[in-house]
């Protein structure tokens, strides 16, 4: 075979590879554009699920772990919070209902960073649940007492200032006895500081219901 053809047929196989290339690195453009609002997605996921602090007037803090979760009762309330002046806690907001170890640990290192300056007077866990159909879901409030630090004469403070604001307050050490973030508050907050650390579980009317949600945040601010 003469030199050039050789040549001739090592250049068609260049354009031919070349062609395939070009091919090929425009499917990943492509692929690489479809990717990016997921990874957005991820980034806001990954961002809220640490916690996202609102910060309040009183010298207490309310974790509310679900509120950044689209469609969660607590999203709509809360947001129609701001920007009215009101004398409320610190709001701790983040997208992870099922309290991860991860959140948690987020949570409590936000808690920590504030204390440092100001140390808050209590931390509050505030959540919602699908109540039993033998309770008055539009008033009742269930504080769990498994995992709870309140004294005898704190808790009745916090029942007498829920009751004077219209709810009536359930204890439960069972089901609703508390969680991973109030269980790993105590542990790792109250032997420092002394904090008061309770947990709340309201019904889904309750949670959505913007002016009860301030009723029950003012009431905590009495602790």
């Amino acid at each position: 075979m003469k030199s050039s053809q050789k040549n001739q047929n090592l250049l068609q196989v260049l354009e031919r590879a070349n062609v395939a290339l070009t091919t090929i690195l425009e499917k990943l453009v492509v692929f690489n554009d479809s990717l990016k609002p997921v990874e957005r997605s991820l980034r806001v996921s990954d961002f809220s699920s640490k916690g996202v602090l609102r910060a309040g007037a009183i010298r207490g803090i309310v974790c509310v772990l679900s509120s950044m979760i689209k469609g969660d009762p607590y999203s709509k309330s809360l947001e129609a919070l701001e920007g009215k002046g009101l004398k409320l806690p610190s709001i701790i907001k983040s997208a992870d209902r099922n309290e991860s170890r991860h959140t948690c640990d987020s949570i409590i290192k936000i808690i920590e960073s504030l204390a440092r300056k100001d140390p808050p007077r209590f931390v509050v866990n505030l959540r919602w649940s699908t109540l039993p159909r033998s309770l008055n879901n539009k008033n009742v409030i269930v504080m769990g007492t498994r995992y709870n630090n309140l004294n005898d004469s704190e808790t009745t403070q916090i029942i007498s200032a829920m009751k004077q604001r219209g709810f009536d307050v359930l204890q439960d050490d069972g089901e609703y006895g508390g969680g991973l973030l109030t269980y790993l508050l105590i542990e790792t907050l109250d032997d420092k500081r002394k904090l008061k650390v309770l947990e709340l579980t309201v019904s889904r009317e309750i949670a959505e219901n913007e002016n009860q949600v301030i009723q029950i945040l003012e009431a905590l601010s009495t602790l």
